[in-house]
């Protein structure tokens, strides 16, 4: 299948025609780009080349994919300026990952010149897609003012309880945090302990830390 699909020039697509067929075929050819991936890990050249088809036929996690490849050097040259193109494309084309990785690229600097601006924008519309990563983010950077984000308590707390409902467990320490120094919201020594508890039984250091000092009646509240 995949000598059949590299030299079928019916998978190339066409300037200015995606076409519903070539969005079907870029989802085909991705999948089974995958399915090599996970059963031939050895033939990375054959991967990068059937997502390369695909991303060319307008798929965007081909495209996104591309860019993780060639930004962590898997199966590739590290590339960070091809890397950049493909998060850049794949953001174009709607992909959640890529909008984070994107704002990844310009927060780091990888493959552009570092712009906290971009980079604040980019990882808000993760974030709005329902990435969760970039949540927990925002969350973070929102409560201590990392890469130039101006302190909100508010939006903190609200990152964090997203990001929470999804099972992330640095978020779900951030919501205990927020509760027991009553940042974003009331302080509330119980549900502190709940979310601390929550956390430490994933196996979080500063979770198990702040639950054991929760029980002796020690807190960070000044």
């Amino acid at each position: 299948m995949a000598a059949r699909i590299l030299k079928d020039k019916s998978y190339t697509m066409k300037k200015g025609n995606r076409s519903t067929k070539n969005a079907r075929q870029g989802k085909q050819v991705y999948e089974f780009a995958l399915q090599i991936a996970k059963h031939k890990p050895r033939r990375k050249q054959l991967v990068i080349e059937l997502l390369k088809y695909s991303a060319a036929l307008g798929n965007s996690n081909a495209s996104n994919a591309l860019g993780v490849w060639y930004r962590d050097g898997i199966g590739v040259k590290k590339d960070s300026t091809k890397a950049f193109m493909f998060f850049k494309k794949a953001n174009k084309g709607g992909n959640p990952d890529a909008a984070m990785n994107l704002g990844y690229s310009y927060a780091n600097g990888i493959g552009t010149r570092v712009d906290f601006a971009k980079s604040k924008i980019l990882y808000k519309i993760a974030a709005d897609r329902g990435v969760v990563a970039a949540q927990s983010y925002l969350g973070s950077c929102y409560l201590s003012g990392l890469n130039s984000f101006v302190k909100s308590p508010n939006l903190a707390f609200l990152y964090f309880k997203k990001a929470a409902k999804a099972g992330d467990i640095e978020s779900i320490y951030g919501l205990g945090y927020c509760y027991e120094l009553g940042k974003g919201t009331k302080c509330n020594i119980s549900k502190a302990l709940k979310y601390y508890k929550m956390a430490a039984n994933q196996g979080h250091a500063k979770a198990k830390k702040a639950t054991q000092q929760l029980r002796l009646g020690s807190s960070l509240k000044k």
